[in-house]
């Protein structure tokens, strides 16, 4: 009988090339076991991922999950790629019970590579295509002249202050740095984080040349926002012909939109920040309740009331407006969040507290650009949910891409305690850190309790808090 549960993705032909290798792949149990097929490849808190070395496919393996979890974890990629990034963008995904074959592969790789703790044989997971090679089909009569060359992206998050409820102490930080970075600041002291931060807001704010130089010093440096690079499917550390290469990636991200709707999406489901999480969670129409369970529960895709839809417009912070109003602009506008709040009921509270859990996860996706130079040269195109695009450089050459999005899961309702657990003292150590770097943003607070005199680039600027 099959085992694959549901499938779904980037075309039709590698729909059905999912649901064949779930349907097909049939061999004896202790002769797998000795001759493993599966390698680690890469693994976070919550996900283990495995590369089947014999075929184009990747097991992505939650170390704590049901084939329930997973079916709503499918069930929330489908709906973020449906709505916001677009289905062209995230590649096929079968949720599957594992074959006791597999599942011990996965257990004996992991024992030699794995480094977050221990992990038993998991009895489900879901199969996804390898992006790191090709994975959409080229045109007719199109091939490439060689193996695809893929790079992994983390952009990060777009927008800082993204909610008018910052508390006016942490405005001076969190409107000029992004979480990331006063993260980087706060665990690692002595060393400036100014040239990360650009690079990742200029992949959303940037121009073509400044997304090539920033994709180059991650390329160089082999550092974030680069998490990655390949070529058929094996990451390597040096890269040749660097220069072309980060040409290429910079005009594939500029002509597509999904660093718009990317933008779109955290802009869209983030009104609170931190800060407002935390008020949220204070108020007492949440009292008495299990949080956690109750987030778990709610239907996937569900929208907000027109009531609590309004009351996100109040909270939402255009973006660089936090820092560009006065204080007193700021107070108010956060007042009037604070009140529009108090106005809603726990139903709406939740889907508030929901949708800052969805823009945590848009802000923490991984971009895999993966191209190759065609043998032909052919006329552009753009990316479809079942063909590469095709991207002409001045040189003449054609280069057939695919861009993909992974690393879309839901994140669980327990960061909602986490993130704000950890705040204020991220934010107290981070502005020690930062005072240090005068290029960035020094803070230097005054003692009569009225003013924040603000260093920026040789310039002073008082504000009053």
């Amino acid at each position: 009988s099959s085992w694959g549960k549901t499938h779904w993705g980037g075309g039709t032909a590698s729909s059905r090339r999912l649901t064949r290798l779930t349907h097909d792949r049939r061999t004896d149990e202790v002769a797998c076991y000795e001759v493993s097929t599966m390698r680690l490849v890469g693994e976070g808190r919550a996900h283990a991922v495995f590369r089947d070395i014999t075929e184009k496919t990747v097991w992505r393996i939650r170390k704590a999950s049901s084939i329930e979890t997973l079916d709503r974890e499918l069930t929330y990629e489908q709906w973020v790629a449906r709505e916001w990034i677009g289905p062209e963008f995230v590649p096929c995904v079968c949720a599957c019970t594992l074959p006791r074959w597999l599942s011990l592969n996965c257990e004996k790789s992991y024992c030699v590579q794995g480094r977050l703790g221990s992990f038993q044989a998991p009895g489900s997971g879901l199969l996804t295509q390898d992006v790191t090679k090709q994975w959409l089909s080229l045109g007719q009569g199109e091939s490439a002249a060689g193996s695809f060359f893929a790079l992994e992206l983390k952009p990060k998050q777009a927008d800082k202050g993204r909610s008018w409820l910052i508390k006016p102490s942490r405005v001076p930080l969190k409107s000029k740095l992004s979480r990331l970075r006063a993260s980087r600041a706060a665990k690692v002291e002595n060393k400036s984080t100014d040239r990360s931060n650009v690079d990742h807001e200029t992949f959303f704010h940037g121009s073509k040349s400044s997304m090539k130089n920033a994709i180059k010093v991650g390329l160089n440096r082999q550092t974030r926002p680069v998490v990655g690079c390949f070529v058929g499917g094996d990451r390597v550390r040096v890269l040749n012909q660097t220069t072309s290469s980060t040409a290429i990636i910079a005009s594939v991200l500029a002509r597509e939109p999904l660093l718009k709707r990317l933008r779109a999406a955290q802009r869209e489901f983030d009104c609170l920040e931190d800060d407002g999480v935390a008020f949220i969670l204070a108020t007492q129409k949440l009292a008495g309740l299990d949080i956690e369970a109750l987030l778990g529960s709610r239907a996937v895709g569900s929208r907000l009331s027109a009531k609590a839809k309004k009351v996100a417009a109040v909270c939402r912070c255009p973006p660089g407006l936090l820092s560009a109003v006065d204080s007193n602009t700021r107070r108010a506008y956060r007042n009037m969040a604070i009140s529009a709040i108090r106005t809603l009921d726990a139903p709406d509270l939740l889907d508030l507290l929901h949708n800052w859990l969805v823009a945590l996860a848009l802000d923490d996706v991984s971009i895999i650009i993966s191209f190759a130079r065609l043998l032909m040269p052919t006329c552009s195109r753009h990316q479809t949910q079942g063909h590469a695009g095709v991207l002409n450089m001045n040189n003449g050459e054609s280069y057939a891409y695919e861009l993909a999005v992974v690393d879309i899961s839901p994140k669980p309702p327990s960061k909602l305690e986490q993130r704000i657990g950890r705040e204020g003292e991220l934010s107290r150590l981070a502005k020690v850190v930062l005072s240090r770097d005068h290029e960035v943003c020094s803070y230097h607070i005054c003692n009569n309790g009225t003013a924040t005199s603000i260093s920026m680039q040789g310039r002073c600027v008082n504000m009053r808090m």
